[in-house]
């Protein structure tokens, strides 16, 4: 099956390739940073 996007590029969306040891369909980008429980005073979760 042969499946075809319809719309404008999106230049800025930040993308790189599956990891050779990743296996699954969707991956995190490796510019995304992985932030713990309450990374700052007074807040609780940073959702990015």
């Amino acid at each position: 099956m042969k499946r075809t996007i319809i719309g404008a590029p999106l230049p800025n969306l930040p993308w790189e390739d599956r990891p050779n040891n990743c296996k699954d369909v969707v991956w995190r980008y490796s510019g995304n940073p992985i932030l713990g429980w309450n990374p700052i005073p007074k807040a609780a979760r940073i959702f990015n």
